[in-house]
């Protein structure tokens, strides 16, 4: 929590960590805030919001309050909230989530579940 030059007090905005293009990665993450993936991700994924971007791609699964795909997942998924754009990819076991929006052009291979 932070505070504002009057004493009250302000919510800080969620940190944002960005994975860029360039990056192959292997080993888990966990942590909160935003994690935004434009790279290859080898491991697990626990985190409060991921978005894996057009050119991002993971294998491994992923716990996460919010998921937006716009690239390639493959591997189990937890969330209450999942949005798979028109160019996502995923390819899994079990999709387990409260609320999913699948847009037109996504390709879902696997298994969905209602949290």
């Amino acid at each position: 929590m932070t505070y504002s030059k009057d004493g009250e007090n302000k919510m800080a905005p969620p940190l944002r960590s960005v994975l860029q293009q360039d990056l192959t990665i292997e080993g888990n993450i966990s942590g909160t805030g935003i994690l935004e993936i434009d790279s290859q991700l080898v491991g697990d994924i626990a985190v409060d919001t991921v978005i894996v971007a057009f050119n991002g791609s993971t294998a491994g699964k992923i716990d996460a309050r919010n998921l937006t795909v716009f690239g390639t997942v493959e591997g189990r998924i937890e969330g209450k909230s999942l949005v798979l754009k028109a160019q996502a990819n995923v390819r899994s076991d079990a999709i387990v989530s409260k609320c999913l929006t699948i847009e037109e052009g996504a390709v879902v291979n696997g298994t969905v579940l209602r949290a």
